[in-house]
């Protein structure tokens, strides 16, 4: 199990489409969760385009965490998103693919799906992973935010043993000689712009990596530079805490990822293009054609940052060791 958090320093460059693309395009099941401290959950007014209304809140959460249920109620929190095409949803169903194009539809599923429209947005049943079946894309999940800037605050004690009970998701989806079970899950997390009021900075030890979303130009990368050098100090100083990395949102506008890295300190492991077709599937819940230029963008992305969180797990059995 891998817990990635993305976080910017100014403005809004991606972070909460990048969470999702990402969380969307894994090789193995993901859960996306919003920590933004703005509030207001962009993934439920935005990707889920207001139609799909939260079962919890985050202060439902936390009543629970008190209650001592939080792993109970985070799973019954979360919203499946079906990243299935309407042909795969049909042959699962028996029925014929719906709607116009349904033929060509693009992978998702609408106003609960990045790609098409008209998506099934469920909740999966007792012992399913979001409907999955062998050769179908892993299961995915959100976990909406605080729906308000003061619930903020109040979750603020929810991050950190929320933390722990991903770091169970991998042992509870173990299988036995009869059912081999699921791969693990991992764990991506909006956690919206650094040094806000009520920012999750519990997580920011939490997490195995951390993406910093920017956009390439000068006000940007100006404000990133700061957090970059702090990064890279205290993970010098302290190798064991998490290791950062840049996610560069439309390279060469006007500089490239090579210029990027030097003057932010950090690897860029994720370059994504300015696609906004693409970035409206995730962001809106647009629809839109298979295999966009972002789409291909955060698989290959996703390729290097799996390569990084095994690299940091060597780092640290050595440290440890």
């Amino acid at each position: 199990m891998s817990l990635v958090l993305l976080t910017s320093a100014s403005g809004a460059p991606g972070v909460t489409t990048t969470t999702l693309g990402l969380a969307c395009t894994w090789v193995r099941p993901a859960i996306a969760i919003e920590a933004d401290p703005v509030g207001g959950s962009a993934i439920l007014a935005g990707h889920f385009r207001g139609f799909q209304a939260p079962t919890l809140s985050t202060a439902d959460l936390v009543l629970a965490h008190r209650a001592g249920r939080l792993a109970e109620q985070f799973a019954a929190a979360l919203l499946p998103v079906d990243v299935r095409t309407p042909e795969r949803r049909a042959r699962r169903s028996g029925e014929p693919p719906r709607g116009p194009g349904a033929a060509k539809a693009a992978p998702g599923g609408g106003s609960g799906d990045p790609g098409t429209s008209g998506s099934e947005v469920r909740r999966p049943g007792r012992g399913e992973t979001g409907g999955r079946t062998a050769g179908e894309a892993p299961a995915v999940a959100v976990l909406p935010g605080p729906r308000s800037h003061p619930q903020a605050r109040s979750a603020l004690e929810l991050w950190e043993p929320l933390s722990f009970v991903w770091r169970t998701l991998d042992r509870e989806v173990e299988g036995t000689d009869d059912d081999p079970g699921t791969p693990g899950t991992d764990v991506f997390i909006d956690a919206g712009r650094l040094g806000m009021e009520w920012y999750a900075e519990s997580l920011l030890d939490r997490a195995d990596l951390i993406l910093l979303v920017t956009r390439s130009d000068l006000p940007s990368l100006a404000a990133a530079r700061p957090w970059a050098e702090r990064a890279v100090e205290t993970h010098r100083l302290h190798p064991e805490t998490p290791a950062w990395a840049v996610a560069l949102v439309g390279p060469d506008h006007p500089y490239n990822v090579r210029e990027v890295a030097h003057v932010l300190g950090l690897p860029v492991l994720l370059t994504l293009p300015l696609d906004p077709r693409g970035a409206a599937a995730y962001s809106q819940g647009l629809r839109t054609k298979p295999r966009r230029p972002l789409d291909r963008a955060l698989r290959h992305g996703g390729t290097a940052i799996r390569e990084q969180l095994a690299a940091t797990r060597k780092v640290l059995h050595h440290v440890q060791s």
